[in-house]
């Protein structure tokens, strides 16, 4: 069970903070279709996560990716992944020490075109108290007068000391964003 949860507390971190440097918006809308996801091996099965309360701050400008910017924030202790005890585990100083450092924050340093409606971004993402640098591919397609971006990267649970060593639960976690906004630029 352990090993688990610290598969999905990594997870569920890489996901919120994935999906709140990819939607282009100032503030989350409940409104709006959206979900920040994530996705890791445990026992040679995908064990699936969310984050259910997160804000974001981006700016987004396809002529102007230079002046764009992506930030995000989740809440620690929202990770969600259907099992509520493994939910608590994971706010636990094994895992996300969600008492000390409650929040998964992620910043774009870039942002570069890569043809049609696909982008890449390169981000600082921050679990617990260590920064890593992460790339993330994405789509962003109009919706209205705001966007919709879809995006993922996979980050490794082991590089922000989120759970410990183990044969059965993967380090990699995979994170899925599809996030709706208003803003307009």
């Amino acid at each position: 069970m352990q090993l688990r949860v610290s598969s999905l507390t990594v997870n569920s971190l890489c996901l919120l903070i994935s999906m709140l440097l990819l939607t282009s918006g100032r503030t989350n809308d409940p409104k709006l279709p959206g979900s920040l996801q994530f996705e890791i091996r445990n026992a040679g099965i995908t064990v699936k996560g969310h984050f259910r309360e997160w804000q974001h701050e981006v700016r987004f400008d396809p002529s102007n990716l230079s002046g764009s910017s992506l930030e995000g924030k989740a809440v620690v202790a929202s990770v969600a992944t259907g099992i509520e005890n493994r939910d608590e585990h994971l706010q636990t100083r094994q895992y996300f020490h969600a008492a000390v450092h409650p929040y998964i924050v992620m910043r774009s340093r870039n942002l570069q075109h890569k043809g049609g409606n696909r982008y890449e971004g390169n981000f600082d993402i921050r679990i617990r108290d260590i920064t890593r640098a992460v790339t993330m591919v994405f789509t962003a397609d109009r919706l209205g007068k705001g966007w919709r971006l879809r995006g993922t990267c996979r980050i490794n649970r082991m590089d922000f000391g989120v759970g410990g060593k183990s044969l059965i639960l993967g380090d990699e976690v995979r994170i899925l964003i599809d996030a709706t906004s208003t803003y307009e630029n």
